[in-house]
């Protein structure tokens, strides 16, 4: 399940790697990975490719602020980063998903770009129009029946 919050966003660290292997990044921490495929995988989401990828979420019980969500990365990622990296992950990018609708904002820490820095890890925002509002009013439903 995607992390999604009452302020709309979709965020998730996405690992990429030519011999990177997510069954085998699970097996040594215990981290789950979502959209995952091995390299040559027959079933892979893109069609047999040639490279590893994954997507790491929140929990799906995890209900802290944006700010915290990108703290639980860093430090679930960095907890990792030796196994993360033994796994042949080349590439780990933190996406941050807005549908534009008015002003967003986002501010990092002095401490969290360090770590970013340290860990080489490449931040991306991404924000579009919406078209239809099925993401609003999925989340607007979610918290009307809290």
């Amino acid at each position: 399940m995607k992390y999604r919050r009452r302020f709309y966003l979709d965020i998730f660290c996405a690992f990429w790697g030519e011999n990177f292997s997510p069954k085998k990044l699970q097996e040594v921490t215990n981290l789950v990975l979502q959209d995952a495929d091995e390299v040559g995988d027959p079933d892979a989401i893109v069609g047999i490719c040639d490279y590893g990828a994954a997507s790491l979420y929140p929990p799906e019980d995890y209900d802290d602020s944006a700010s915290d969500v990108l703290d639980w990365f860093l430090d679930t990622v960095s907890e990792h980063i030796e196994a993360i990296r033994e796994c042949g992950v080349e590439d780990l990018t933190m996406w941050i998903l807005y549908p534009l609708e008015g002003q967003r904002n986002w501010a990092f820490s002095v401490e969290q770009l360090k770590i970013m820095g340290e860990l080489g890890m490449a931040v991306c925002f991404s924000a579009a129009e919406r078209e239809d509002s099925d993401l609003k009013t999925e989340i607007e439903a979610m918290y009307e029946k809290e």
